[in-house]
């Protein structure tokens, strides 16, 4: 009775429908998906009621001559009925930055690191409770001061209050930058809980709690880890086995991210792969009829994605596993596209958020492009002599198999990669070939070690020590492709038509190396050509484009780097300029994370020159990274004695690349095209004698026909009262007001005689300087007729054509 419900169901999914595109006829549950994920995308965008969704779905069925059409449109209702509403900014009450909350709330996560402690909660209760904030996950991060108990370690399922600040999550500040309450958001995360944070009580969970138990078992495999293979060799395999990143060196994981392979951090289809072998392997030892296997392979693969978190690519690869193990006890085949769109709906339907995760764009794009990819070449491929040749040795057909699932995983997240990252890996298809062998094995000898432990402990030591070899292989080989010249090819942010091109020329890329009918290979690749130069070469006939300023316009951009400095001038000849570089110390770098991503998404790969205003590690710190990891022509300096750990090291890393330094002192000018760069200070005479580095600072001059904009670096009111002797060359159009808006900077004389129509105060939120005073934001409003705070207002985007500046919305 049982197994023909279940073989009536798989005929049902099974049947043919009326799509006209044969892939939908034979896929069905391929096109509910796509209308799944559409209703969901539009019911974000447009914020629709539910109730007219609903009258949508009823007024579609109705008019739909067909049972699949009106399926679709009833599922494309669904999807805007449960797509996940997001508050704007400006639609979120005040917390205050200084009020104290009591909250209360379990534990659903805990993460410690070296510095900081992350703590997820759902939380209970909340007072004063005026606010009404709705119930959800709230998230204690960055706390390095946060003690539960001596003895004790906090677990899942531990109700905890405490009192504490609450704050929203920060939204992108800065363009192509990262968004911080959107990255929350997309995993249920509304309110941040920030220190200074009292823990008034814990009460430890009695009796069974699913996480608590999840907790244990993963603390338990890491020491078991850490006994079998030391460091660094533990922090890789808990990366490879559970997605736990955090014993992982930061050089590592970056080096292995700029080779495109480090998709095998983050648990994937690959793992849940070599899991289902395993638990092939050990079903086949136990007394259950075949027909029923495929249950216990899915009480295996439900605790593996418990253990590892659930991340949207373990729980697409483990739905799509036992439905394939389903169909196949039921002597049946299912689609490989059926599967992805079954994953697709039952994982949106648990977590409609999800769908706004790059993790779960990556996941499935990349399935997709297998899908889509592989069979295609194969088929052609084993179609030729030499192929037929090929695919009768296995070593050649495995390599070859690795490389053409590697192309189609590629293609297939290279549109995600791009608007995501920016840049894609040069040697991404190599560093397959080699790392995902050894990753599979060692991943394969970390879970024999595991189960084979519990009867014998010494059985247990010798896969272990097997997947320590494989785990210094994969260390070996990350090392030595990282040194191979340009790991990475910079391409910055596609606009929506360069996104359409590139979806459309991926999906166009197999056919052109299709047997037979050359003449239409040959159209096909002209057509392909003629596109991809029209975009690539857009800047250059002054089209626009993500490398250069649009037109012949100057575009400045004031970063947000917290407190410090960071512009970037994009001339109008293509060429780059970056002024600072943000902070860098132990806990984070603005280079890397700040500057990077944004000239990345703009894709730059080349600064003309990098100018350090001062040394001072607020505005130097982030060039180090900048120097590292992309090609610097020449720094800009001042001539200054000033010596420093982080100073005299940016300098010798200048060195040892042949990355020539310019000392300026006042008086020099810098052409730049049309662009004119004055120096005003510091003159020879001031640096002898200065004691201050702040005064030190360059205080430079833009030029750009009839606009300009004035730099003041960090220097106080000691050098504006020097500058007055430039008299009406010190008039300018905006100021990027000196030493962060400090009451030390920005005399009343000084502004007079700037007289400038814009400001912009670089400063850090909640900084412990208190920048900027109350006083200097008082004579700027008085002058200036725009004034813009970084820390509030986020980053500032200014071009000009020549006659007047234009102050861009970037977002």
């Amino acid at each position: 009775m049982k197994q023909s419900y279940l073989n009536s169901l798989a005929g049902i999914l099974r049947q043919p429908t009326s799509y006209k595109l044969p892939l939908f006829r034979q896929q069905p549950l391929l096109p509910i998906a796509l209308a799944l994920i559409v209703g969901m995308v539009l019911g974000h965008v447009s914020h629709l009621p539910w109730g007219l969704w609903a009258g949508l779905a009823v007024i579609g069925v109705a008019m739909s001559r067909r049972w699949d059409g009106a399926l679709l449109v009833a599922v494309l209702a669904l999807g805007g009925w449960l797509a996940p509403e997001r508050s704007r900014p400006d639609e979120l009450p005040d917390l205050g930055s200084s009020r104290q909350y009591h909250i209360r709330g379990v534990v659903r996560d805990v993460q410690y690191r070296e510095d900081r402690t992350q703590i997820t909660v759902d939380f209970l209760d909340y007072w004063p409770d005026s606010l009404k904030i709705k119930r959800g996950l709230w998230r204690i991060y960055d706390s390095h001061e946060l003690l539960i108990t001596e003895n004790d370690a906090l677990l899942p399922g531990d109700t905890l209050t405490l009192q504490c600040r609450l704050e929203w999550p920060a939204g992108r500040h800065n363009p192509n930058g990262f968004d911080y309450r959107y990255y929350l958001w997309a995993r249920g995360v509304d309110v941040l809980i920030k220190e200074p944070v009292v823990v008034l009580a814990v009460e430890p969970r009695r009796g069974f709690h699913l996480g608590r138990v999840i907790a244990l078992l993963r603390q338990r495999i890491a020491g078991r880890m850490e006994t079998w293979l030391g460091q660094p060799q533990t922090g890789l395999a808990m990366g490879l086995l559970l997605g736990d990143k955090s014993g992982i060196d930061d050089d590592f994981r970056s080096r292995i991210n700029a080779l495109g392979v480090g998709h095998i951090l983050a648990v994937s289809g690959l793992h849940v792969g070599y899991v289902v072998l395993v638990l092939m392997a050990l079903v086949r030892l136990l007394p259950v009829r075949q027909r029923r296997r495929f249950l216990v392979v899915g009480v295996g693969l439900l605790g593996y994605v418990f253990l590892t978190g659930a991340p949207p690519s373990v729980v697409r690869a483990s739905i799509m596993a036992f439905l394939y193990a389903w169909g196949r006890s039921l002597e049946r085949r299912p689609g490989g596209w059926n599967l992805l769109g079954a994953a697709a709906i039952i994982s949106l339907l648990i977590h409609p958020r999800s769908l706004f995760t790059a993790s779960f764009q990556l996941s499935f794009a990349a399935v997709a492009g297998i899908l889509y990819i592989y069979p295609r070449f194969r088929a052609w491929i084993s179609a030729t002599p030499t192929g037929e040749q090929v695919y009768r040795r296995w070593p050649l057909r495995y390599t070859l198999d690795l490389f053409l699932i590697g192309l189609g995983a590629q293609l297939g997240t290279l549109p995600v990669i791009l608007s995501v990252f920016h840049t894609t890996s040069v040697y991404v298809l190599l560093a397959n070939l080699i790392i995902i062998p050894l990753a599979g094995l060692a991943v394969v000898g970390e879970l024999a070690a595991i189960l084979t432990a519990v009867l014998w402990e010494g059985l247990g030591a010798i896969f272990a020590n097997a997947a320590w070899l494989f785990l210094s292989g994969i260390q070996l080989s990350v090392n030595l492709l990282s040194r191979l010249p340009y790991p990475q090819l910079i391409i910055g942010h596609p606009g929506p038509v360069a996104l359409v091109v590139l979806v459309a020329g991926i999906i166009a890329f197999p056919y052109l190396f299709r047997p037979g009918r050359p003449r239409y290979r040959l159209r096909l690749a002209a057509a392909v050509l003629v596109v991809a130069n029209l975009l690539a070469w857009r800047p250059a006939l002054a089209l626009g484009g993500p490398t250069g300023s649009p037109g012949r316009v100057l575009q400045v951009t004031v970063l947000d780097v917290g407190q410090g400095d960071a512009i970037h001038l994009a001339l109008p000849n293509g060429r780059h300029v970056l002024i600072d570089a943000g902070m860098r110390n132990p806990w984070f770098d603005r280079g890397e994370q700040v500057v990077a991503p944004y000239l990345r998404g703009r894709g730059v790969s080349r600064l003309d020159a990098a100018v350090i205003s001062h040394p001072q590690a607020d505005h130097m710190g982030g060039l180090l990274y900048l120097l590292e990891h992309m090609r610097v022509d020449e720094i800009w300096d001042t001539p200054n004695r000033h010596s420093g750990m982080l100073y005299d090291r940016l300098k010798g890393l200048a060195d040892s690349l042949g990355v020539p330094i310019r000392c300026l002192t006042a008086g020099q000018v810098a052409k730049l095209g049309a662009v004119d760069v004055f120096v005003l200070s510091p003159d020879t005479l001031l640096l002898a004698n200065v004691r201050d580095v702040n005064n030190a600072s360059l205080v430079l001059k833009v030029r750009y026909g009839s606009t300009s904009l004035l730099l003041m670096g960090d220097a106080d009111r000691f050098v504006e009262l020097r500058l007055l002797t430039y008299s009406d060359f010190l008039w300018t159009d905006w100021l990027k007001v000196g030493h962060h808006g400090s009451n030390t900077s920005s005399a009343a004389a000084f502004l007079e005689a700037c007289r400038p129509a814009g400001a912009v105060v670089s400063v850090g939120e909640g900084n412990i300087f208190r920048h900027p005073s109350e006083d200097v934001m008082d004579r700027l409003t008085q002058i200036a007729l725009v004034v813009h705070r970084t820390d509030q207002d986020g980053a500032l985007v200014l071009r000009s054509d020549g006659r007047r500046w234009r102050v861009v919305d970037w977002r």
